[in-house]
Parts: structure tokens; C-alpha cells; sequence
């Protein structure tokens, strides 16, 4: 499988995964308050540079694949 290939089906994957905000949170903090101080750190460095990273796909223009990947979703609206 290609690299676009396996991007589109992990990004498939991802989709079908989201998560309702409060379950979001709630998964996250169950998981936090497993991990020690430096875990916790790099954890939430983690999640701030997912931030960053979603932040910045925004600001991309579309490429065809993510227009490919928009018409299935829109289809089924």
C-alpha cells in the first residue's frame, strides 16, 4: 500500500474513532491519573503539540485526497 494509501486509511480509522468531547475528557483524565509527574509532562506535551499539529492542518489548502475523503462523508448527509 502506498504512504497516501495507508494516511487515508488511518485517517478512515481515526474518524470512525472520534470521540464525543466529555468522553474525550473523561478518557484523558482516567489515563492521567495513572501516570507519574514526568509521564503526565510528556503526555500533555503530547497532546499540546496534536494541537499545534491539528492548528496547522487547518491552515493547509485542501489536496485532493482530503477532497476525496470529504465527498464519501458528504454523501451520506
Amino acid at each position: 500500500m502506498s504512504v497516501v494509501g495507508v494516511a487515508l486509511s488511518n485517517h478512515k480509522k481515526l474518524t470512525l474513532m472520534r470521540l464525543p468531547t466529555k468522553s474525550l475528557i473523561a478518557k484523558i483524565e482516567s489515563l492521567s491519573a495513572q501516570l507519574n509527574a514526568e509521564q503526565l509532562r510528556d503526555f500533555l506535551d503530547v497532546l499540546d503539540s496534536m494541537a499545534v499539529m491539528v492548528e496547522e492542518a487547518k491552515a493547509l489548502p485542501p489536496s485532493t485526497e482530503t477532497q476525496n475523503l470529504a465527498k464519501p462523508k458528504a454523501e451520506l448527509h
